[in-house]
């Protein structure tokens, strides 16, 4: 069976809370720092409806004016030189324009994966990542302590290992079984070292598990 890990896109290889915290800020005139945000709900946070909200980052073109974590590039080529195939799965779907805007900004900055997968606003990352049991999902890496658990839930322990971005968002939350917080995407690479070495040896019983941090 191929191996797959997935990855979120937004604050964990792309910094996006800067460019939202930067445009909401330029519109309301509240200085509310992404530090402080208990939640990513921005109409919660800054306390604006929903249309305003998705007009304040259409204008400031928040999805492509960012800065990217160049951690992926080292990491993107590991995982294909152990053949596991990469994939994006991202809820960017509020934007009318994702997919285009997803794959420009791929091409531009030449991330190379095996898929990119714009979640619409109606629909749930849990549900499409349950469909892809063709593969051995060895990992999954989300900023979102809710699409983590929600995946967990849908996959029934299909995923062998789920890393939980830091954020400021998520640091409410207790690292659940099987449940890993990084700080950044670079440790990955350690864990998966792990995985791959713990297959080559004889099983003797229960499941190989990644070593949480």
């Amino acid at each position: 069976m191929k191996k797959l890990f997935i990855f979120d896109i937004d604050d964990v290889i792309y910094d996006l809370k800067t460019m939202m915290y930067e445009a909401l800020k330029a519109h309301t005139g509240k200085d509310i720092h992404p530090e402080t945000w208990k939640t990513l709900n921005m109409n919660e946070v800054f306390e604006l409806d929903y249309k305003e909200v998705v007009d304040v980052f259409l204008k400031h073109e928040v999805l492509t004016s960012g800065q990217l974590n160049f951690g992926i590039y080292p990491l993107l080529d590991y995982l294909k030189k152990n053949n596991i195939e990469t994939k994006a799965v991202t809820a960017r779907g509020w934007h009318p324009d994702a997919d285009n805007v997803t794959q420009a900004f791929f091409e531009e900055h030449d991330i190379k994966m095996d898929g990119v997968k714009v979640i619409k606003y109606t629909e749930k990352k849990s549900e499409y990542i349950a469909q892809l049991t063709d593969y051995n999902i060895i990992g999954y890496v989300d900023d979102s302590d809710r699409h983590i658990m929600e995946t967990k839930l849908a996959c029934h322990g299909n995923i062998k290992n789920y890393f939980i971005q830091d954020q400021p968002w998520n640091r409410h939350i207790e690292i659940d079984t099987g449940m890993t917080r990084i700080k950044d995407i670079s440790e990955i690479k350690k864990h998966v070292e792990i995985y791959l070495g713990s297959e080559k040896k004889p099983k003797i019983t229960g499941r190989t598990k990644f070593k949480n941090q």
